[in-house]
């Protein structure tokens, strides 16, 4: 999900047709208008999101600016039916607020939609000031629970027929549409994977950092950053994909996958490598998307980490951040930082990812991993039960919401050393994106408490190297007491100055500058990468290098493993056969 800010003209503007384009609320005169965008949030979700869920408490109703959603409930057989569906203009979530009861349904996107939503004092707004509002909105009510009962009695009828109260027993797809799952044979199981393992020994051999299998579509990796299509393979059916990985699902992940659409997963491949893998439906069927992970935990000496970075392990406790976009190799510096410390410390390393990726063996540290999803329901709930199982050291996978991230404050104002990520771009972006998640009402106070806790912020790009292979520039941040007094005072735009003066701290213009001069990444590839490209041709233009030193090695892709060179290339973007695509062809 992401929010657009209302305060932005074009978005708000984008609202106000919306508001003017629906039945509803088209009436009103305009300052009425501006009074329901005060009570709203502009919002866009990804295809199989969930917006809200069956059981949870409403606190606001939705429109539908543009894409569809599927309003799906749990049968008495516990299979996913969709009893309704809304498209632009239409309101969905609003008779659950009418009732003041959970939510009676779940609503799903159907694929790319934007939604307002607006609080439940719109409703009472609205209803007590324009009868014509209330008359439309039992219209569309009404229209709803008219198909809502039409979908039921389709249900009713498939039961009879004695398909157990579902659907059909596979949807459009061809896909098993019951929750209930079958069990595979061991013959059965190595059947399914040598459809697929050629293609993932084809990925180490090709040191390719990310696998695509879509439906309908020849199979593609990413190489150096490019997404590459395996010319010599074949397009994928449409349910392929779900018959490779089905007998590998984790059986979370199967009911996630059977309610969601989606799910994350692991799967290990004979020591030779684990692959992070993301399984979700299209508009063609079923797709996945494989990541590379090492067996093997990469040190700093293979990673040729800065100084600075190496550094961010010798704190006792506190709160440190790894930032950058996705697939820019966050979780591989976290996996050499947490390495580094498993070896050198005698104390209680507890993970919390989802899903596990790096494996991390007992040395000094005893290191306990936690799955989210077989092993704890949330990143906050596993994080608030970890402070009472003794821990020196945390990894919270991912800071994905308020509740995280005020527990990890929390922890790290207790006396714990805790590592987080976040996708943000910069140290300065990383601060203000976490005092934001917080009501504005709070956010003194969490300026404050982050300014206690906060070490230090490492934020990573990946690049190509001339030559072949990947290489990441970083910026880094080692909080000062100059800098955490500027974060308590709200003046996080002064904290640049404070890193320009401080030997610890990097800013990403000054290590891009010395990939540049060094010969390591062309100026085009570090100009595209920057967020203040005049600062940085400026430097190109009329300053000498930096001396920071080069990091991830000299062939190192998002991953950690030794990345492909220019040979790997056939003219017009293909990759060249290996025996292993050879023989996913047959």
């Amino acid at each position: 999900m992401k929010e657009y800010s209302l305060q932005d003209p074009n978005s708000r503007d984008r609202a106000l047709q919306s508001l003017m384009q629906s039945k509803l609320f088209a009436p009103l005169p305009a300052q009425d208008l501006d009074v329901i965008l005060s009570y709203a949030k502009f919002l866009e979700y990804a295809p199989q999101e969930p917006i809200f869920r069956q059981g949870e408490s409403p606190d606001s109703f939705f429109l539908v600016l543009r894409g569809d959603v599927g309003l799906v409930a749990l049968d008495a057989n516990q299979q996913m039916v969709e009893m309704a569906q809304v498209g632009a203009s239409d309101i969905f979530g609003e008779s659950s607020l009418l009732l003041n009861q959970p939510r009676a349904f779940s609503a799903m996107a159907k694929n790319q939609v934007y939604v307002l939503r607006l609080r439940s004092e719109v409703l009472s707004l609205m209803i007590e000031g324009s009868p014509s509002f209330a008359r439309d909105l039992s219209v569309a009510l009404a229209s709803r629970f008219v198909q809502t009962g039409q979908q039921v009695a389709r249900v009713a009828s498939s039961s009879s027929t004695g398909s157990g109260g579902a659907l059909s027993t596979e949807d459009e797809h061809g896909l098993p549409s019951k929750v209930n799952r079958r069990r595979f044979s061991p013959t059965e199981v190595r059947q399914r994977l040598a459809m697929i393992e050629p293609l993932l020994r084809g990925m180490i051999h090709e040191r390719a950092s990310d696998l695509h299998l879509s439906a309908g579509q020849k199979p593609r990796w990413r190489i150096d950053g490019d997404l590459l299509e395996i010319r010599e393979s074949r397009e994928l059916g449409k349910s392929e994909v779900y018959d490779m990985l089905e007998p590998v699902l984790p059986d979370n992940a199967y009911e996630e996958f059977s309610q969601d659409y989606s799910t994350d997963f692991s799967y290990v491949l004979e020591n030779l490598a684990r692959f992070r893998v993301n399984m979700f439906r299209d508009d063609k069927g079923v797709s996945a998307v494989m990541r590379l992970i090492p067996i093997e935990i990469p040190t700093f000496k293979q990673l040729r980490l800065p100084e600075n970075v190496k550094s961010m392990s010798e704190f006792a406790k506190g709160l440190v951040l790894v930032t950058g976009p996705t697939g820019s190799g966050k979780s591989t510096t976290l996996a050499a930082i947490l390495n580094e410390l498993n070896s050198t410390i005698q104390g209680h390393l507890i993970t919390l990812e989802d899903p596990i990726e790096f494996h991390y063996k007992s040395d000094k540290c005893l290191v306990n991993q936690r799955e989210i999803g077989p092993h704890a329901t949330s990143f906050a709930h596993a994080l608030r039960a970890s402070l009472r199982e003794d821990p020196d050291i945390i990894l919270v996978g991912e800071m994905r919401d308020v509740d995280t991230v005020a527990l990890a404050i929390e922890a790290a104002n207790t006396g714990h050393l805790v590592f987080g990520t976040l996708h943000t771009k910069s140290a300065i972006s990383t601060i203000d994106r976490i005092i934001d998640m917080f009501p504005v009402e709070q956010h003194s106070k969490i300026r404050s408490s982050l300014s206690d806790v906060l070490k230090g912020v490492v934020s990573q790009v990946l690049l190509k190297r001339k030559g072949g292979g990947r290489i990441a520039a970083f910026e880094t941040l080692y909080v000062t007491a100059a800098i955490s007094s500027q974060i308590r005072q709200g003046k996080t735009h002064q904290i640049v100055s404070a890193m320009i003066g401080n030997k610890r701290s990097v800013l990403m213009n000054e290590h891009l500058e010395e990939l540049v001069k060094s010969g390591h990444v062309d100026m085009q590839d570090a100009v595209s990468s920057t967020e203040d490209r005049e600062d940085l041709m400026n430097r190109l233009g009329n300053s000498r290098g930096v001396g920071i030193g080069v990091s991830m090695g000299p062939s190192a892709s998002s991953s950690g493993m030794p990345a492909a060179g220019p040979q790997s290339l056939k003219p017009g973007g293909a990759l060249k056969s290996t025996q292993a695509i050879k023989s996913f062809t047959k």
